[in-house]
């Protein structure tokens, strides 16, 4: 028999939370924390998905891990994973080419995989209308976000003198908070969080009508059509996106924080700050928790030029 309640570790925003939820398992979204090299052996990945893996290897109750192949780092992760962890993972195939209908296939062909590995650990083959109750269930974290892709913005309410900021670039740990506090304290704040994991990459809400007819589709238009992602090919929907945002937020600078080794954004950041009409500070990371010493200054140094 099914059970229920099984619960499902998983990193990537391509994973739609509303398919893992109708199998009668409880998705559980992973953040990273600072790795410090006690539980996983961080060579030949980025300081990121060592960090993420560390994460991923402490939540114990999780029956299965689910990932996405988003980016070089985390194949090699998600490989690394699979034979330290006594749990199953799962790795699902993303196309970085997008807008063609043999990737969207493979999108599908993928989710169905995903689905039949949830039924093998335990989890239920849900009907159309358990489909539903779980995108309803999730999707009100959608409604609830400040924007939706299809332009309609709100704005935040005023902070008075304070310079709205533009948060771009790769994921960010729990520890980088302490970017955000040092925005702060130069008199800024972020207007938008357009990192990997938040606001930029949160999906549309599951379309009910669509869902009714056919429940894959759904989740295909609302997460594979949509996110506008750095890896992605054309990625040209990430620049609407900033471009969206910069105009109807009221956004004065944009700031740029990527790691040494993420590759798609250390491109994208440099793109990014010749295509941008407003000022743009680019950060590599220190791998490495904290933010260092010298990015805060130049951070101080970015918001004078902003005032």
């Amino acid at each position: 028999m099914p059970t229920t309640n099984i619960p499902i570790a998983y990193v990537s925003p391509f994973i739609p939370r509303e398919w893992v939820a109708a199998h009668g398992c409880t998705p559980i979204r992973v953040t990273a924390r600072a790795a410090r090299g006690t539980t996983f052996d961080g060579q030949g990945v980025c300081y990121f998905c060592h960090s993420l893996a560390e994460s991923m290897m402490q939540v114990e109750e999780a029956a299965a891990v689910v990932m996405a192949t988003t980016c070089d780092q985390m194949r090699r992760m998600a490989e690394r994973l699979s034979t330290e962890l006594s749990k199953p993972v799962f790795l699902m195939n993303v196309p970085a080419t997008w807008r063609t209908e043999t990737a969207r296939t493979i999108y599908r062909d993928e989710l169905r995989r995903l689905g039949d590995f949830l039924v093998e650990l335990g989890g239920r083959r849900p009907s159309v209308d358990e489909f539903v109750a779980a995108a309803n269930a999730c999707g009100q974290r959608a409604d609830d976000l400040l924007y939706s892709r299809g332009g309609n913005f709100n704005s935040a309410e005023s902070r008075g003198d304070s310079i709205p900021i533009l948060l771009l670039g790769s994921p960010d740990l729990r520890e980088h908070e302490e970017l955000v506090e040092c925005i702060r304290q130069a008199g800024g704040h972020v207007e938008v969080d357009g990192r990997e994991g938040v606001e930029r990459t949160y999906p549309l809400s599951i379309d009910k009508v669509l869902a009714e007819q056919d429940p894959i589709e759904a989740m295909v238009d609302a997460y594979f059509d949509q996110i506008p992602g750095a890896f992605r090919r054309p990625n040209d929907a990430l620049y609407t996106w900033v471009e969206q945002v910069v105009k109807t937020r009221g956004i004065c600078g944009a700031i740029v924080g990527h790691y040494v080794s993420c590759d798609p954004w250390h491109a994208e950041s440099h793109r990014l700050k010749e295509r941008l009409d407003i000022p743009c500070l680019v950060l590599d990371y220190d791998e490495c928790p904290d933010i260092s010493e010298r990015a805060k200054g130049r951070i101080h140094a970015f918001m004078e030029t902003l005032r």
